[in-house]
């Protein structure tokens, strides 16, 4: 591992400087994100792993522009996705993981990043090839306590190095002349490699993992393009505004506190909204929302286990939105904002064999949101932003008649597009 992470810094460091362009300049950029996993097979019957969401993504570049286009980079990435489910379909269950288990993955790549320049918003693709090392953790967590305790069964337990190969999708928005900004999409996939687990068998694994990543960079020479100021303000008055996203479900107790519905699969987002700016600072929305997570565990408690299930949780709301907008007069604004009002909360979910829950309820439901608007011309902006919904209680009933209540907290990050009337 060690001599492929040489030889990576060494290609970088020659190829960088015998490439000159317009505007080329050394740069530095910290990373921080939030990484999913895709689900991983582990054997040929079946056996697979469900990951929960890594909210510990890091990297660490250093970069040359070239021009106002291009620009080369050698990034240092570092993802932790901690275990949810493992499910052993031969044996027909589901095993109670450590909160250690996991997949922990640190990488070395050489990253070539094309940008399009549209005013101050510049989007931006770009590909990877590099080297990452990988560690897989998984067993069985102990149960009990006192001198009837289980201890941890371990079951795979290994690190190997291999190929890393990355996408990368983004923008980016200067602000100030060294200081940057940019939010971005990465894929990492990381072909064939084996591990050994501890009873000698062999596991021939891949691990892909998408990660949303917030970017801070600093330019150590050179500047960047002016943004300059809009023509007008193109958030004065109404608008309509719409925007898709991926939600991440947090695992929803129940009011016993016992039974869960656990491991949702990240879901689309969906917004639609007409408001209107009061000042530079405020403005205000009625905004339709619908959020959609599929259940693929439901855990009843420690001693009946969990078990795997199917279904959906579908939420839509009607809320009132408000936010507050800094440095209303440039071209990229970030902003805070709050909402209340309503959710209709459809619930189907079967497990062992049989239905869990089919209902329907209504709840009170709030939410808090922090973003950018990034102007694109006189009446069209884009928007970026972060949202954390939450409802509660939910109040249904089980198949059989008896209450079921839960709350249902969704975090998202979303793109969309604003035009002013």
């Amino acid at each position: 591992m060690r001599y492929r992470l040489a030889t990576l810094i060494v290609l970088a460091g020659y190829a960088a400087p015998a490439l000159t362009a317009e505007g080329a300049a050394w740069y530095v950029d910290l990373g921080i994100g939030a990484s999913l996993a895709d689900e991983q097979k582990l054997n040929d019957d079946g056996a697979d792993a469900e990951f929960d969401l890594g909210a510990r993504a890091f990297s660490a570049a250093l970069g040359y522009r070239l021009g106002p286009h291009w620009r080369l980079e050698a990034e240092y990435a570092q993802r932790d996705n901690d275990l949810e489910t493992v499910y052993w379909p031969d044996a027909g269950t589901l095993l109670h993981q450590d909160a250690d288990d996991g997949v922990r993955t640190s990488s070395l790549s050489l990253n070539v990043i094309r940008s399009f320049r549209f005013g101050a918003f510049a989007p931006y693709l770009g590909a990877g090839i590099g080297a990452a090392h990988v560690e897989w953790r998984m067993g069985v967590a102990p149960r009990g306590f006192g001198p009837n305790r289980i201890p941890r069964r371990p079951i795979l337990d290994d690190a190997t190095d291999t190929l890393a190969l990355s996408f990368i999708a983004g923008f980016e928005v200067p602000l100030s002349a060294r200081w940057g900004f940019s939010a971005d999409y990465r894929l990492q996939h990381l072909p064939d490699f084996s591990l050994t687990g501890e009873g000698g068998e062999d596991y021939d694994l891949s691990h892909t993992t998408h990660t949303a990543t917030l970017h801070l960079a600093y330019l150590l020479s050179g500047q960047w393009a002016p943004t300059g100021t809009l023509p007008r303000n193109p958030d004065r008055g109404w608008y309509l505004s719409t925007g898709l996203g991926s939600g991440f479900a947090v695992d929803s107790e129940t009011a016993n506190s016992i039974e869960n519905l656990d491991a949702f699969k990240t879901g689309p987002v969906f917004t639609l909204a007409a408001g209107k700016a009061v000042s530079p600072h405020w403005r205000f929305e009625l905004a339709f929302e619908q959020r959609e997570n599929k259940v693929e565990v439901v855990d009843f408690n420690p001693e009946r286990g969990q078990f795997p299930a199917t279904g959906k949780v579908t939420a839509s709301s009607l809320m009132l939105n408000t936010a507050y907008r800094f440095r209303p007069s440039r071209s990229v604004r970030p902003f805070v904002g709050a909402g209340i009002g309503a959710a209709w909360m459809d619930y189907h979910v079967e497990t062992r064999g049989s239905l869990y829950l089919d209902d329907t309820a209504t709840s009170p439901a709030i939410e808090f949101a922090a973003g950018l608007d990034i102007a694109i011309s006189d009446r069209l902006g884009f928007v970026a932003d972060f949202r954390s919904w939450y409802t509660n209680p939910v109040k249904m009933d089980r198949p059989d008649g008896t209450p079921f209540e839960t709350w249902h907290w969704v975090q998202s990050l979303g793109v969309g597009l604003r035009y002013s009337l």
